[in-house]
């Protein structure tokens, strides 16, 4: 999978979850909390991270600008993050009570940088496939 697919897919994901952290992070923390205990359900979102993650890994890179290396770095921290959720389970129990703990302004300011990155994203995602498929039809 090439990086700029990768950074749409995430950024679209993340861009979706921003706001919504944002305007009421109560309910984000909630969800969290309900989904996790659901094991299966978080085993088969955490197995699609990873597929896409290692799919973008081992992709050759297309370029050397920062913006793709950014985007690479994100899906290695991705893939090891998912790859110490599965060995340590009860991690994933103690970041969502860290989350209840932190203060709903701080969890707001998250919401709204992690929207820009989600824009971001998906920005330099559809730059990227633009000039790619421009230098092909050459």
């Amino acid at each position: 999978m090439k990086a700029s697919t990768f950074a749409i897919l995430i950024g679209v994901y993340i861009a979706l979850l921003g706001p919504v952290l944002l305007i009421a992070p109560a309910t984000i923390i909630e969800t969290l909390d309900l989904a996790m205990r659901n094991s299966f359900q978080t085993a088969i979102v955490l197995i699609g991270f990873a597929m896409i993650s290692t799919l973008v890994l081992a992709h050759k890179p297309a370029g050397r600008s920062l913006a793709e290396k950014i985007v690479r770095w994100i899906a290695w921290l991705t893939l090891i993050k998912v790859v110490v959720l599965f060995w340590v389970p009860a991690l994933l129990e103690w970041s969502i009570g860290f989350y209840h703990k932190i203060p709903l302004p701080v969890l707001r300011i998250e919401g709204l940088i992690v929207s820009a990155l989600g824009v971001w994203l998906i920005y330099w995602g559809t730059q990227a496939m633009r000039q790619s498929s421009e230098q092909s039809t050459d």
